[in-house]
């Protein structure tokens, strides 16, 4: 496979476009230096040829007729195509999903669902309808700006969002999801997610986000427990863990700077935290990882 990684920076900016944007091949992402986290939900359709993405140090393959939609709050680390990959990228801004999408909460469900297997197989007719949508964009892009040109660009690009959706919740029906009762846990857990998301690097403690969330550690977890199969602190130990996994991977950190950044009281704890979760040290993992972590 051809490694089409390149350093450098984006032209959209390392936080992404504040606009849905269609791309016509994933190499017009190869320009971001990785790795990066990412600020926009990112979809990527392959329709021939195969792709390897490397998102939160875990590799997935994409083959033809597959497509990736990872949200934003994941690090990317890199990529790989064939060299007869064939396939195209949509960057959206999760506001701009927010706004376009109705169903948004069957949008949260499907994020959920997929968090740790984002690639899908699609069917023929899936990919047909897709590649249509992508061309037509494409070509009204590169058309003279008439009246209406932005809302009807606006249009197809809620087109795309909704078929992709469409996709993605087609895998998940039949499972009791609609229940109301469902709906509510579903929403607080993906509630806490965020929180934990933007809080991990400060706040560990179960008390904190069940108080931001207003109801008791116990519920939460239960909730957690019953939504994902692992509790509350798991969850955050999981974002702290890849975090620092991350860093130790590919920053020039020490092993202090780490500790300070991730907020534990000296290096010390933060090793013995590490070492309680992974089996290894810090400094152990982090003379490992040449041989065991994927490269891109």
């Amino acid at each position: 496979m051809a490694n089409t990684f390149k350093s450098g920076k984006v032209a959209l900016g390392l936080e992404g476009p504040q606009r849905v944007m269609v791309l016509n091949s994933v190499e017009a992402i190869s320009h971001l230096m990785f790795p990066f986290k990412l600020k926009t939900l990112i979809s990527i359709v392959c329709i021939e040829g195969e792709l390897s993405v490397s998102v939160d140090l875990v590799e997935h393959k994409l083959k033809s007729s597959n497509i990736m939609v990872v949200r934003p709050g994941h690090t990317m680390t890199g990529y790989r195509a064939s060299e007869d990959f064939r396939g195209f990228v949509i960057l959206a801004p999760l506001s701009s999903i927010n706004h376009s999408i109705l169903s948004f909460s069957r949008l949260l469900q499907c994020f959920m669902y997929f968090r740790n297997r984002p690639v899908v197989e699609i069917t023929p007719d899936e990919l047909e309808i897709q590649q249509h949508l992508h061309a037509a964009i494409i070509k009204k892009q590169a058309s003279e700006r008439t009246p209406y040109y932005d809302s009807i660009l606006d249009a197809m690009y809620q087109s795309v969002l909704y078929e992709t959706l469409s996709i993605y919740a087609s895998h998940i029906d039949g499972e009791a999801t609609n229940k109301n009762n469902v709906r509510r846990k579903e929403d607080v857990f993906y509630r806490f997610l965020l929180l934990v998301e933007a809080n991990y690097q400060k706040e560990r403690s179960v008390n904190f986000y069940a108080e931001k969330l207003s109801i008791t550690p116990k519920h939460l977890s239960a909730v957690a427990k019953e939504t994902s199969g692992h509790t509350a602190g798991e969850w955050i130990d999981s974002y702290v863990i890849l975090e620092a996994k991350l860093l130790l991977h590919n920053s020039e950190l020490t092993i202090q700077e780490i500790s300070t950044k991730l907020n534990f009281a000296n290096q010390s704890f933060f090793g013995k935290y590490f070492k309680h979760h992974t089996g290894m040290s810090p400094r152990s993992y982090r003379q490992s990882i040449s041989s065991t972590e994927v490269s891109f």
